[in-house]
């Protein structure tokens, strides 16, 4: 079993991993007190050009905890890692290897592949990445027989529902509803993960609750 500060009990082998690219994901958790380059930052609800350098974001504290993660993967686990944002913007996007399903880690190169599509996350200016739309990351891994497990870290609420109608906190329950009578269809259930970064998201916990899975709420 491999922990970590983000993905914590990791002992499946077949594994999909779907991540929060928006914008907001720039947004700074660990200033230093130093100054340096002008960079833009989200501050919560608009973004901001500072030369106060920030030694973590919360984009590069994903990085590292994931690119930890698959280095210390077992060479037969199977992933897939996909990210998502706006549909159309940079960060809305799912590693090549795994575009067709699951690929097993420790063939020639795919660990390596798999890192550095993690650090292509943080490759353009924040305000190119895009909102927070997880329903087509969310589909394809229900939709995956041949995986039995789902991590799936947030930092916001989505920015419209499924149906692309305005989020509301009366989609919770459909919403997990939704999702849950999907995983009833399966071969397996796929045991879902949630976990939330400097908020709380009852609609994630209640989803982890109802496929198996565990919620992690990370604060700042």
């Amino acid at each position: 079993m491999l922990n970590g500060a983000y993905f914590r009990n990791v002992k499946s082998k077949r594994i999909r991993f779907l991540v929060d690219g928006s914008g907001s994901m720039s947004a700074c958790i660990l200033w230093g007190s130093t100054y340096g380059d002008w960079k833009i930052y989200w501050s919560g609800s608009y973004y901001f050009w500072s030369r106060q350098n920030c030694a973590l974001t919360r984009i590069e504290s994903l990085q590292t905890e994931l690119t930890s993660l698959i280095t210390a993967l077992y060479p037969d686990t199977k992933i897939s890692i996909q990210s998502f944002s706006s549909p159309g913007r940079k960060n809305h996007k799912v590693w090549e290897q795994s575009s067709n399903g699951l690929v097993k880690i420790g063939n020639d190169g795919v660990r390596e592949s798999a890192i550095a599509f993690v650090n292509s996350l943080n490759n353009d200016r924040p305000t190119k990445w895009g909102g927070t739309y997880p329903w087509e990351g969310l589909d394809a891994s229900f939709k995956d027989n041949e995986s039995d497990t789902l991590y799936f870290l947030s930092d916001g609420e989505p920015n419209a529902d499924r149906m692309g109608g305005s989020w509301q906190a009366n989609d919770y329950d459909p919403t997990v509803t939704h999702y849950s009578n999907f995983n009833n269809t399966r071969e397996q259930v796929l045991k879902t993960n949630t976990i939330a970064l400097g908020l709380e998201s009852p609609w994630m916990e209640k989803l982890s609750a109802n496929t198996t899975g565990d919620h992690l709420q990370i604060d700042k």
